[in-house]
């Protein structure tokens, strides 16, 4: 009896520091919604939280062992799990500080499709159709940020659940309930679904329904909802060989195949309808080669043009599709247990050495003159630290894997753990395709983590991605000063800016009105060409330009955020440009480009531009900017303003 009282006495103990385990997390996710528009704050917030998260897990599973029951059981139970991970989510409604302008850029098309335009054939939009039809229900419901955040948050609800169910069919329930609560704190997921209002939770929840029904044995499902899933984001058919190869049988694979193809030609068929019902707006019809309507044919020259611009990432994923292909096929039809685990650390190697490479990556990426030229940043100490932690991490998990291979004995591995291995490595390498990192595109690969058969494998992963996670947008660009000492800065406090038009040809000048007007530390560069024909507008321009002092070298970089004032849902009113003169260190006069001419607001209504002198090295090498100019060029004849919120190197 007493044994069993210190048993209840020291499972209350430990539930009491898991309890204050979960408050310390919830503490650091406010914490971060309050500081989270400065950067330096944002990191250390950040790994603080790392730190908390691996205690928490590391607490649920030593409640786990010293229970022969789940942590989790029955519904209540998860239902209260579910609640922990909604509300932890939604801690970040009405979060106005983006550290991604993904969100806006998702209302911005919803505007077009609110005006009549379809998606491909009207205008650029860089997704499948299926998460198009998710922003026209925003736009009719709740066109907000907030929505996205909301319905993101409902798919990792989903998508916790789905996991809860894979852990339990192809571990135990024990190791189930850890999953659920474990994920329902996850930080990548939290900042991704509950303050930037990615959609990668809906397609992973197609794509874990994908892999639940796969092994239940229902191929004409498993294939419906990889279709659905890659009809709302492209990766899922990253998979679709090794999950094909997965089910044996020609009948099995014909019908996962045919379902993933009805799931397909499905999410593009309203469009299709749309399209053919209702022809293209005649009056305000987008130039941009994107936006030259949609056929099959400009879908094959589509892929050519992707296919032209392989790199060796592309070359390297491709072939490891087919190697995964090839192992899946192999494990499928023979009954050596080698021909499992072989491929098996094989795998593991190969994601070994990719976690290498984005530790390595990280950590010289911020001491390279590209990292200016991109909004994604993060301070140079930072990505040192985590570069050497994460590299030692999986230095470790590499030598144990290469072990694993000359062991005469190996563990058990069968082809389901296969089959989750092969999967999570192909997306993990497949975030490298795109030229920048983005930390939401790790959420390809995470959930399928936590299906592995070996624990502490698990847990590494996890720990090593949310290493290598954040980046950084700058929306909020007094944060800048954590990291970057201003030379110079524009800060709109009074007017010392000029304004001139020039025209030439028929344009009398006096029907142009232009004029800078300061509000709230920002600039509205207004253009009014009401009174000028729109064929004459070529002949126009208007120059803003304020005399400016300092000095500048290949290590210097201008920064500036423009906004547009009219909604850019069919084309742009205007072009700009901003331009700097001054001398050289040979008095030799200067001028460059910091913004070239852009028509870039045709698709979103505020850019930031960072540019780094270091590209016009050696030409211009280092001198002293004296002039600051901004040239617009006004298409449309109307009333409107570019909005400069600040300026600064």
């Amino acid at each position: 009896m007493q044994a069993l009282h210190t048993f209840h006495m020291l499972l209350n103990r430990e539930t009491l520091w898991l309890l204050l385990s979960v408050f310390a997390n919830v503490a650091v996710i406010v914490y971060i919604r309050v500081v989270g528009s400065q950067m330096y704050p944002f990191f250390i917030a950040f790994y603080v939280w790392v730190a908390l998260y691996a205690l928490f897990v590391a607490l649920v599973l030593r409640c786990q062992r010293m229970s022969n029951m789940p942590l989790l059981k029955g519904p209540a139970a998860i239902v209260l799990a579910l609640t922990l991970l909604v509300a932890t989510r939604l801690l970040f409604l009405g979060q106005t500080e983006m550290i991604s302008l993904d969100a806006l850029w998702y209302l911005d098309f919803g505007k077009f499709m609110v005006r009549g335009s379809l998606p491909y054939r009207d205008f650029y939009f860089p997704y499948p159709p299926l998460f198009a039809y998710v922003i026209r229900g925003v736009m009719a419901v709740a066109p907000c940020v907030d929505a996205f955040r909301v319905i993101s948050t409902i798919a990792d609800a989903c998508v916790a659940l789905v996991l809860w169910r894979l852990a339990r069919h192809l571990l135990d329930d024990r190791w189930a309930s850890v999953v659920i609560v474990a994920y329902a704190l996850l930080p990548v997921s939290i900042i991704e679904s509950g303050w930037n209002g990615h959609f990668e939770p809906i397609a992973n929840t197609f794509l874990l329904l994908s892999l639940w029904f796969l092994l239940s044995g229902g191929s004409v499902a498993s294939g419906f909802f990889l279709g659905l899933g890659a009809a709302t984001k492209v990766y899922p058919l990253l998979l679709f060989p090794v999950l094909l190869f997965y089910q044996r049988g020609r009948r099995s694979r014909l019908l996962f195949t045919t379902s993933l193809i009805l799931a397909l030609a499905l999410s593009y068929l309203p469009l299709y309808v749309l399209g053919s019902l209702y022809p293209s707006p005649s009056t305000r019809v987008m130039t941009t080669p994107a936006a030259q309507g949609s056929s099959p044919a400009q879908a094959i020259s589509v892929v050519f043009h992707l296919l032209s611009s392989v790199t060796p990432i592309v070359v390297l994923v491709g072939l490891a599709i087919m190697a995964a292909t090839v192992a899946m096929i192999r494990c499928r039809t023979s009954c050596d247990s080698l021909t499992c685990e072989s491929p098996y650390y094989w795998a593991l190697i190969v994601l070994s050495l990719v976690l290498i490479c984005m530790g390595l990556a990280f950590g010289i990426y911020p001491l390279l003159p590209q990292s200016r030229l991109v909004y994604w940043r993060y301070p140079a100490d930072i990505g040192v630290v985590r570069s050497i932690t994460t590299v030692s991490s999986v230095l470790m998990l590499l030598a144990t894997s290469v072990k694993g291979l000359s062991t005469t004995k190996m563990a058990d591995i069968g082809p389901r753990s296969l089959l989750i291995l092969l999967c999570a490595t192909i997306l993990l390498m497949s975030t490298l395709i795109r030229d920048v990192f983005y930390g939401w595109y790790l959420l390809w690969s995470l959930p399928l983590f936590f299906l592995l058969k070996k624990k502490s494998l698990t847990l590494t992963l996890i720990l090593c991605l949310l290493l290598l996670y954040p980046s950084y947008t700058h929306d909020n660009f007094e944060s800048l000063g954590y990291t970057e000492t201003r030379i110079w800065s524009e800060d709109f406090t009074f007017n010392a800016w000029s304004v001139a038009v020039n025209t030439s040809g028929v344009v009398n000048p006096s029907l142009v009105g232009a004029s800078i007007e300061i509000v709230n530390h920002s600039a509205r560069l207004v253009f009014d060409t009401t009174h000028v024909n729109k064929s004459h507008l070529a002949n126009v321009s208007i120059v803003y330009q304020r005399r400016a002092f300092f000095r500048f070298d290949s290590s210097t970089e201008f920064v500036v955020r423009i906004g547009a004032e009219w909604d850019p849902t069919f084309e742009a009113y205007a072009s700009i440009a901003v331009a700097y003169h001054g001398t050289g260190v040979d008095n030799r006069p200067l001028h460059g480009y910091i913004v070239p001419p852009t028509r870039i607001f045709t698709n979103l209504t505020h850019i930031l531009w960072r540019y780094a002198f270091s590209l016009d090295a050696p030409s211009t090498g280092e001198g002293i900017v004296t002039m600051i100019t901004i040239e617009v060029a006004p298409v449309v004849s109307t009333k409107s303003a570019f909005v400069i919120d600040c300026m600064y190197t």
